[in-house]
């Protein structure tokens, strides 16, 4: 195991512990808008490839 490797095991773990000691209400919040931050990733990076290849379809 690399300590890339266990880097990224670290920070998933304390995330998920962060995350678990939150009240269910939060919990819930803050699923909802990593999900949306995610979205809106996916769409920032789709539109800045269209703009790469000049809007072509």
């Amino acid at each position: 195991m690399n300590l890339f490797t266990k880097n990224m095991d670290y920070l998933v773990d304390s995330i998920k512990n962060f995350i678990a000691a939150l009240p269910p209400m939060l919990q819930l919040l803050f699923g909802l808008f990593a999900t949306l931050a995610v979205i809106r990733l996916f769409m920032l990076l789709v539109d800045f490839i269209e703009d790469r290849r000049g809007g072509k379809s």
